[in-house]
């Protein structure tokens, strides 16, 4: 462990004098600093955050992709220049060479994640209205000026005296901390400015966005409604419906299918059930929980308005009910805030919709739609689980997670290739494995005839064959949408993101860059 230790310190020295690298990371903690002037959403204070949250975290994905990648040309510089012919006389293998460039990358990453992690925290809250945010925001600037200025220091100063050089670097080091100390000073005056639109938007941001919420699915009820195809299809065999010919598997299958859309499919004065378990809350009446549902309305009014009502919790089983009406725009996802104490002691939540126009005795009508609930989220019940902090340090382990496996295809290609061919396979790979679904849109657009068709379904093959042995996609590990919802990073996945991306993909990697620089001639190099 010694060996590669040393072979760690050296590469994070090495990769603060990376100029390049150094320059993405500085750009880095400066567009997030500045975001949050320009981040508006869709003009409200929850919409600005939900932006910057967004936009930050995506950028700061990138950026320090980009970074990972053309860190691993310390390995091509110690190849190129020599250096490692000077290692390789002292008692360390290569494979401590290999890990301990590699984990120097990653604790790299570790440290600007971190870094850019408390910045992204700190707007945040600051954009929240917050005075937190601005406490929070000061400390990490100053953190910022002192890497910043010691970044500066040591990359520009002489190596003989030189009062030009100092001076330059003095004065560069003033403009850095100028431009800090007035963004400070500035963020100070625009925080007054920040105001919550109506109650909707403080409580949107503060119970909805600032939260990490659990999602509870509802309890479908797909048993009994198989039951009862199965008891139609018998029916229906005693009438002599279906002969011995008849394919009894496919037609309860349709049976089935039928009934499920006729109990997603609530008409005019009908109204549907949906029970929610182990919703874990504390039941308080000044606490909340949400109903999220996603409405698909036929035959629709002229407003394009669904007038309905909710009726939520059960009398029956200890709770409070609640009476809702609701005007909501068709074809949009709602939330709906509720009374913790709807939810019953045993942890079950019932939501009952109501496909009736409350407001028919004020002189409205009583619409003809038809409400579908298609899929298994078009009703969710939201708890909260968890802090926004710690909602956000789960959402930056999985980064974490993703530049770790990205610095081993990194390191891996430059212990083979010379830098550039090992940087554009490098950026080729993360490109493939950040956009599955564009790589797949792309295919799926060329012209399903002749050659072409059969050049795209042979891509199609090839891309799913990379996705499942060699490159995962990491949409399956972004939890940037996740957190900006307001809805719960789980530990569990960040944990089987780190058994499968580093623990099994980038343990692969290594010992292939392992055995493949341990067959390659140092003295030999290819520029």
């Amino acid at each position: 462990m010694g060996n590669i230790w040393t072979i760690t310190r050296h590469t994070l020295a090495e990769s603060v004098r990376q100029k390049t690298a150094m320059f993405l990371v500085i750009v880095l903690c400066v567009l997030v600093l500045a975001m949050p002037f320009t981040a508006r959403g869709d003009n409200s204070l929850s919409g600005a955050v939900q932006s910057f949250l967004s936009y930050s975290l995506t950028i700061t994905g990138f950026l320090l992709s980009c970074v990972t990648i053309f860190l691993s040309k310390t390995i091509s510089d110690d190849l190129t220049g020599k250096q490692i012919l000077m290692l390789m006389t002292k008692p360390i293998a290569r494979w401590q060479y290999v890990v301990g460039k590699w984990l120097g990358i990653v604790l790299l990453n570790v440290i600007v994640l971190t870094l850019v992690g408390c910045v992204i925290y700190a707007m945040t809250i600051y954009l929240a209205g917050h005075r937190r945010g601005w406490y929070v925001a000061t400390g990490v600037a100053i953190a910022l000026a002192v890497f910043i200025c010691y970044t500066l220091i040591r990359n520009l100063r002489p190596v003989q005296f030189s009062l030009t050089r100092w001076i330059t670097v003095g004065v560069l080091c003033a403009i850095v901390v100028a431009l800090l100390g007035g963004a400070v000073v500035g963020l100070n005056r625009y925080q007054s400015t920040l105001k919550p639109r109506d109650d909707y938007d403080r409580d949107r941001l503060d119970n909805q966005i600032l939260q990490a919420r659990h999602a509870a699915k509802f309890k479908a009820p797909w048993d009994v409604i198989r039951a009862q195809a199965n008891a139609e299809f018998d029916k229906g065999v005693e009438q002599g419906k279906y002969t011995g010919e008849t394919n009894a598997p496919a037609v309860k299958a349709q049976l089935f299918d039928g009934m499920k859309r006729r109990w997603r499919s609530v008409w005019p004065l009908e109204s549907r059930v949906f029970e929610f378990e182990d919703v874990r809350t504390d039941r308080s009446p000044e606490s909340r929980i949400y109903i999220s549902y996603r409405l698909r309305v036929f035959r629709y009014p002229p407003d394009e308005i669904l007038r309905c009502v909710w009726v939520v919790g059960d009398r029956s089983k200890g709770a409070t009910e609640y009476r809702i009406p609701r005007r909501d725009v068709i074809d949009r996802r709602h939330t709906m805030p509720v009374p913790a104490d709807a939810v019953a002691p045993d942890g079950t939540l019932t939501a009952a919709f109501v496909n009736v126009n409350p407001w028919v005795e004020a002189g409205e009508e009583q619409a003809d739609n038809v409400v579908v609930f298609e899929g298994d989220d078009a009703i969710e019940a939201l708890f909260s689980v968890s802090s926004f902090g710690t909602n956000l340090i789960r959402a930056l382990a999985l980064v974490v997670c993703r530049l770790a496996f990205l610095a081993a295809i990194a390191v891996m290609l430059t212990t083979v290739f010379s830098f550039p061919v090992a940087c554009l396979v490098a950026l080729t790979a993360y490109f493939v494995a950040a956009t599955p679904s564009f790589m797949a849109d792309a295919i799926d657009w060329m012209p399903d005839e002749g050659v072409i068709s059969w050049f795209s379904a042979a891509l199609n093959n090839v891309l799913w064959a990379v996705h499942a042995i060699l490159l995962p996609k990491f949409t399956a590990y972004d939890g940037v949408s996740t957190l900006v919802e307001g809805r719960n990073v789980t530990l569990m996945w960040v944990i089987m993101a780190f058994g499968r991306l580093v623990l099994i993909q980038t343990t692969v990697l290594l010992l292939a860059a392992c055995l493949l620089f341990r067959k390659r001639e140092v003295s030999q190099v290819s520029f």
